[in-house]
């Protein structure tokens, strides 16, 4: 089981940073057959694209059956221009948290991630989205 398409079509006319966590969060209401399904965040600075960017990375890991020993990763890196977070807020801003520190429940992942001090200081200094990439790759 593949998702990537899925996200892609939900996050189409997505124009808020909510809007693309909620096209995310609606791929994951899609459980199916997968196995060890789980969601983490991260967000930094990298160098990724040849110039340093801030992202902030929603991912779905996961097996498509029992027999299974490779992952599967459906990833959203949604991805900010990085003169927009100051340095001083840089090390604040950084998150890593998964499903399983959420008692395995999504429900509760993604409420995190909305109540993150990450999200409050996206949408208070309105920074824009430079651009977002959906991968999806076996481990």
């Amino acid at each position: 089981m593949f998702f990537k398409t899925d996200i892609e079509n939900y996050i189409q006319g997505a124009e808020t940073v909510d809007d693309m966590i909620g096209a995310f969060e609606r791929m994951c209401s899609h459980r199916n057959s997968v196995v060890d399904d789980f969601l983490y965040i991260e967000s930094g600075n990298f160098d990724f694209s040849g110039e340093n960017e801030f992202y902030l990375s929603l991912v779905r890991q996961y097996k498509d059956n029992v027999f299974s020993d490779n992952f599967t990763q459906t990833r959203l890196d949604i991805i900010f221009p990085e003169q927009q977070i100051s340095f001083k807020n840089r090390r604040k801003l950084k998150l890593y948290f998964t499903s399983d520190q959420c008692s395995g429940s999504f429900r509760k992942f993604f409420a995190r991630v909305r109540e993150s001090s990450l999200l409050e200081y996206i949408k208070s200094n309105h920074l824009t989205v430079r651009r977002y990439e959906i991968s999806e790759d076996e481990l």
